[in-house]
């Protein structure tokens, strides 16, 4: 779901979808600060070759997937936006207090100083200040990038308008002033090489074209000058592709440990880890006006030890996987979730769910487990089964209150003969009033 599509949907359906909206607004939030992003943490196994070569350096072929360098490429924009900030308040302070200092420390000459105090507020304030608007209210977007290097490269065509102008009337300034722009887009914009690339090449472009104009005005640069510019500008870009690479190789590595920190590596299912941190967000996106239940299971493999023990571990691995398939697909809505959350244990979470409703979805996996059909000599069917225990909360339940109850049950479940559930018959928690 885009934001264009989250936001249409709060407009036509507050009431219905707030819950919904609330969790994918902090999908969205987590994935524009960093890497804690549900969707990036199931990746294809390229996807996972990709970032394991980049992240230790073993391809000369640093691009990622498209989804990957889409994602990356936002959140280096994200992490950038204090730099970019400062870096556009620069020439919004220099050029808007130039009055005050022109013309005493420089000595501006009268036609300078008009010539100036033109640029600055009728081109460099407004465009500097819209870029620092747009970069605090929209980092992530790919236009802001394109808004900074157009104002910088507008700041260079203005200072070498001042420095030809300046000639023209007696009054030189230093050519070597305007090499110092891309210097410092570069060094602190934190662009993609191929940007820099293009920005260096507009520079030139413009300062060339300065050289070429009649009058005294074209000698402003040397070949002194010439040869500055290029040494700063090859060393500045050297800096900045080395960076890139090393921020490329850190969210690699980053992405990485993510995947480790909040996956079942067996069964491809979330963790325990992912789990609660699921729970946190479900509940706290429901507030006081919502009274929908949370139905909650704890699934546990009959006699799985003797599975190990008979059959080997590799087996034992291979059972794990299948119940895993079954179990995900038992949480496809959007706030379902389902987790592996130790050995032969397994967590169900479904939103808006009741008890009643929670026991047929239990009984329909327990005989999907069934329905597999895996061999297993020391269980009572000689296949595979499994137990379950279960409970039902209201939003402002703790999560160990409701993890607790369930394992209470599912031991309940396992005493009774296995292959069955139990089910606390109240929701745990208290149900708030809700707010009018």
């Amino acid at each position: 779901m885009s934001r264009e599509s989250l936001q249409a949907a709060e407009a036509g359906r507050p009431g219905v979808l707030r819950l919904g909206l609330e969790t994918l607004r902090h999908q969205f939030r987590a994935r524009d600060l960093g890497m804690r992003s549900p969707e990036l943490r199931d990746l294809t196994a390229q996807e996972r070759q990709r970032l394991h070569a980049v992240a230790h350096a073993e391809t000369r072929h640093h691009l990622f997937p498209p989804r990957l360098e889409t994602e990356f490429q936002r959140h280096m924009r994200e992490s950038s936006r204090g730099a970019r900030i400062v870096l556009a308040c620069i020439p919004l302070l220099l050029f808007s207090t130039s009055p005050f200092w022109g013309p005493a420390w420089l000595g501006f000459t009268p036609t300078v100083a008009e010539l100036v105090q033109l640029l600055a507020f009728a081109i460099i304030t407004p465009l500097f200040l819209a870029v620092c608007l747009v970069q605090a209210r929209h980092p992530a977007r790919q236009f802001t990038e394109w808004l900074l290097m157009a104002a910088f490269i507008v700041e260079v065509f203005c200072l070498e308008w001042i420095g030809y102008s300046g000639a023209l009337g007696g009054y030189r300034i230093d050519p070597s002033l305007s090499v110092t722009i891309p210097v410092a887009v570069i060094a602190l914009a934190r662009l993609p090489l191929p940007h820099c690339l293009g920005f260096v090449a507009a520079y030139l472009g413009i300062v060339g074209w300065n050289r070429l104009m009649p009058g005294p005005g074209h000698g402003t640069h040397t070949p002194t000058t010439w040869v500055l510019d290029f040494v700063l500008l090859g060393v500045t870009l050297l800096a900045a592709f080395w960076t890139r690479l090393a921020s490329r190789r850190q969210w690699a590595l980053n992405l990485l440990l993510e995947m480790i920190a909040y996956k079942d590596a067996l069964t491809g299912l979330p963790n325990r880890r992912a789990l609660e941190e699921h729970y946190g967000v479900v509940t706290r996106g429901l507030n006081r006006s919502v009274t929908r239940q949370l139905f909650f299971a704890l699934i546990d493999l009959d006699h799985f030890k003797k599975i190990n023990d008979q059959y080997g571990h590799e087996y034992g691995d291979g059972v794990l996987s299948e119940i895993g398939v079954v179990l995900g697909q038992f949480a496809r809505r959007p706030l379902d979730f389902c987790a592996r959350v130790g050995g032969e244990e397994f967590a169900l979470l479904l939103y808006d769910c009741s008890l009643r409703d929670g026991r047929t979805r239990l009984l329909e996996l327990l005989e999907a487990v069934r329905g597999l059909d895996i061999e297993h000599d020391g269980n009572v069917d000689r296949r595979v089964t499994c137990s379950a225990g279960a409970a039902v909360a209201w939003p402002n339940t703790s999560f160990s209150l409701l993890f607790r109850t369930a394992d209470e049950h599912l031991y309940e479940a396992k005493r009774r003969g296995r292959n069955t559930i139990s089910a606390a018959e109240q929701p745990l928690g208290v149900l708030l009033t809700p707010v009018k």
